[in-house]
C-alpha cells in the first residue's frame, strides 16, 4: 500500500512538449477530425473511468489540443 501511495504521489501527467510530440505522431496516421474523435472517446472510456490522475490529465490534455485545433 505504501509503495502504491508513493507512486501516486510522484506520477505526473505528460508535459506540453510531450503532448505536442504525441499529437504530431498521431497526425501522421489520422486526420485531425479522426484524432479528435479518438481522444474524445479516450476521455469518456478511460480518463473518466480511471483513478490514475496522470493518465486522466494526459488524455484530457491531448483531447484539448485537438479541440483547440478544430475551433
Amino acid at each position: 500500500y505504501f509503495i502504491n501511495f508513493l507512486y501516486k504521489e510522484i506520477s505526473m501527467p505528460i508535459t506540453q512538449q510531450e503532448a505536442k510530440t504525441i499529437k504530431e505522431i498521431v497526425n501522421s496516421y489520422l486526420s485531425a477530425e479522426d484524432a479528435t474523435s479518438l481522444f474524445k472517446e479516450l476521455v469518456d472510456s478511460v480518463a473518466h473511468q480511471t483513478d490514475n490522475d496522470s493518465v486522466k490529465q494526459s488524455i484530457q490534455m491531448l483531447c484539448e489540443l485537438y479541440q483547440q485545433e478544430i475551433n
